[in-house]
Parts: structure tokens; sequence; C-alpha cells
């Protein structure tokens, strides 16, 4: 599993992710300048990634060893100064982490949940990153404790279809053409 922070940068232009790409709308890139960002499980590191580069300060946790080390090598290779700054990684459980750390505007969840079988197969990375992972049975308390530390909001990725995480119904939801983003509000954003 290659996780290459040179390689998004050099792809960025093509991309065309601004601050009304409905993971920053979910976020709140659009709204709020200067954001903390949690991404409780970082994973591919890509939605980090994108925060960052629109101007968020993203802390990345991630649990699983070999995607830590991942993560780990692909930012200490990182050559564009200013994104390397505004990314920060650790190595821990979400769970553990957020439990001794200070709060964040927004908590980004981006759980593995279960096939849905009206779906294709993900692609090769990412089901390279669920036979890694699994199945993330902890998702409820890790919603429950980011609620707990968010201060604006918490954002969790969902595949469209998917039941909300814990049967918590968010205060609005962002759907995409296959994702939809929840987001439960802390407090009037």
């Amino acid at each position: 599993m290659i996780i290459n922070f040179n390689q998004m940068n050099h792809d960025w232009p093509q991309r065309r992710i601004g601050k009304q790409h409905d993971v920053c709308r979910a976020v709140g890139l659009h709204r709020y300048t200067n954001l903390q960002i949690a991404d409780a499980t970082a994973g591919l590191a890509r939605d980090a990634f994108i925060f960052a580069k629109l101007g968020a300060n993203v802390t990345m946790i991630e649990r699983h060893t070999a995607i830590a080390a991942a993560i780990q090598q692909a930012l200490e290779a990182c050559e564009d100064i200013d994104l390397k700054s505004r990314l920060q990684f650790y190595h821990h459980d979400s769970r553990e982490f957020l439990k001794h750390s200070d709060e964040y505007d927004v908590i980004y969840l981006d759980p593995m949940f279960p096939s849905d079988n009206r779906t294709a197969l993900a692609k090769k990375d990412l089901q390279r990153l669920q036979a890694i992972v699994g199945h993330d049975s902890d998702s409820d308390e890790l919603l429950d404790l980011a609620k707990h530390k968010a201060r604006k909001r918490v954002v969790v990725k969902r595949h469209k279809y998917t039941p909300y995480l814990d049967a918590q119904t968010p205060s609005l939801s962002i759907n995409g053409s296959s994702m939809r983003y929840d987001i439960y509000l802390m407090q009037a954003s």
C-alpha cells in the first residue's frame, strides 16, 4: 500500500477540488478559516490531504500498523513544506487519543463500513485497505467520543445507502452520487 503526498500534490490541479466540494462543505472549509481537524480514521490520508491543501491544520490518527507506517513514510517524503506543516500524524487508537487530547473544531470519521450488495467493488487500493482494516466494529463508540471532543461538528463519511452510524440521526447530510456526509453540529455553526 503506497501513500504518496507528492503524487497527490502533482495530481491536485487536475482534480479541481475546491471548498465547495461535498467533503469540504461537510467539514466547513467553505465557512471557516484555520480549522483544526482531526481525521480520526486516516486510512489512505486522501481526505486529510484535501483538508490541508485547502488551508486546514489536520491531525491524522491511524491505529493499524501497516497503514500508519505508510502514512509516516509519505509524510517524511513530502516535499511541499507548507502542506507538511499542516499535517500531523499519530499512530494511535483514535478512541484513546481523543480521550486525552484537546478539542478540535472538526472531527472527521471515515470508518470502514460493511459492503453493500448494491455497489460495485471498491478500487483496488480501497480493497487492500479493507482487507487490512476489516470492519470497524468500534465506530459507534468513536462517534460518541468525537461528539464530546468537537467544538463545531463531527462529520461521518458513509456510503449513500448505509444506515447512520450508531443509528444517530445527524443534524444534516450532504449526499453525493455514491457517498453521504453526515454532519453532527455541536453548536450553531
